[in-house]
């Protein structure tokens, strides 16, 4: 418990912007950790991990070019209405980023990651995934780590000697 009177305050869009790009590079972390210790006894979890970790990338940037909560939220799990959502934001190419997200729609469309549907899946190279998936990180980190804390920086100044915490959003976009 603090003794520091609490305050509420709304998420700031850089804030939000930042924990999803740390969000997907710790998915991004656990697909490298299971493709180097997995031997591929794990392809489901690996891919999942890969799959959500892009996922979360492309909303980061995506909120650090002005999207809103709802307007992420309203993609649902949807690569490639990210993945468009981006390109129509100016987003800069990168090497065989839309060959990867065809892939995942592809593999995912009837959730076979996270659910045993089909089984068919065929699964690219993980070294190939991660490469490409690498860059994307990059690029969100890019934008929106000194935004980010910049903006956690400049909370903590307004509201010095309080206890910070944020507003939560429900999935349908309207405060908790």
């Amino acid at each position: 418990m603090t003794d520091k009177p609490i305050v509420q305050v709304d998420v700031p869009q850089d804030v939000l912007a930042k924990e999803f790009c740390d969000r997907g590079s710790q998915f991004l972390r656990a697909f490298e950790l299971l493709n180097q210790h997995g031997e591929n006894k794990v392809v489901y979890p690996q891919f999942y991990a890969l799959s959500h970790a892009v996922e979360l990338l492309l909303k980061s940037y995506l909120l650090s070019d002005g999207a809103t909560y709802l307007e992420i939220t309203n993609l649902g799990h949807d690569h490639a209405k990210a993945y468009a959502a981006c390109c129509a934001r100016k987003f800069p190419t990168i090497d065989n980023l839309d060959h990867l997200i065809r892939w995942l729609v592809d593999l995912n469309h009837d959730h076979e990651l996270r659910y045993p549907e089909n089984m068919e899946g065929e699964f690219p190279h993980p070294d190939e995934c991660l490469a490409v998936a690498a860059d994307l990180e990059k690029l969100a980190r890019s934008r929106v780590v000194v935004f980010g804390v910049l903006a956690e920086v400049g909370l903590a100044a307004d509201h010095r000697g309080k206890e910070v915490r944020y507003k939560r959003y429900n999935p349908k976009g309207k405060r908790a």
